[in-house]
């Protein structure tokens, strides 16, 4: 990739047979994607080719029909070699306590650091105190080094479960190609 006066070489590794046939394919641009990791930036130069996309020999499109039934958790699969229930995601980790915990130690830290940011505590009608909310209008926010850091913490953890999300979303759609070519749906509400 050139850039100016930066000039830079890829790094690919050994002979995968998807970049190959990307590499071999003509490139139409590329595009520039910034990432963070581990409190580290980084950046990578995404090519975008004309053509097919590479099919492994394990992800052969099969022929048929195949119907689901898509539910908020579940998928039903209907095809003329099998028929099975599934959750979405079922390897994914539950880390919503984990996050929760760091959205309280955030919430925390940011308080005792920014005091006049915030209405004083208060009596509900039931008589339990209750923390005072946001003063209204603009405001300097001051974040503590244990306040960045969890807020990464937090940030990192909800990239992972993202990306895994993604990963087992792909094998999802790979495994419903390898049945069939028509993939028949109902009518699903987009707001409900």
């Amino acid at each position: 990739m050139v850039w100016g006066k930066l000039k830079l070489q890829p790094y690919l590794k050994g002979n995968d047979p998807v970049i190959l046939h990307g590499l071999s394919s003509r490139i139409k641009y590329v595009r520039l994607v910034r990432r963070r990791l581990n409190n580290k930036t980084r950046y990578y130069a995404q090519l975008v080719c004309e053509g097919k996309p590479f099919i492994k020999p394990k992800n052969q499109i099969g022929s048929g029909v195949v119907g689901l039934d898509i539910r908020p958790s579940t998928i039903a699969i209907v095809s003329e070699a099998e028929a099975k229930l599934d959750l979405f995601a079922p390897e994914l980790k539950s880390v919503e306590k984990q996050i929760r915990r760091w959205q309280r130690r955030m919430e925390r830290s940011r308080r005792a650091n920014n005091p006049d940011n915030y209405n004083p505590h208060f009596i509900d009608v039931k008589g339990k105190k209750k923390k005072g909310t946001v003063k209204k209008g603009c405001k300097k926010w001051n974040d503590s080094k244990t306040y960045r850091a969890t807020r990464s913490a937090k940030a990192n953890q909800e990239r992972k479960l993202a990306a895994h999300r993604k990963s087992l979303h792909a094998r999802l759609v790979h495994e419903l190609l390898r049945l069939g070519n028509t993939i028949k749906l109902e009518k699903i509400s987009d707001k409900a």
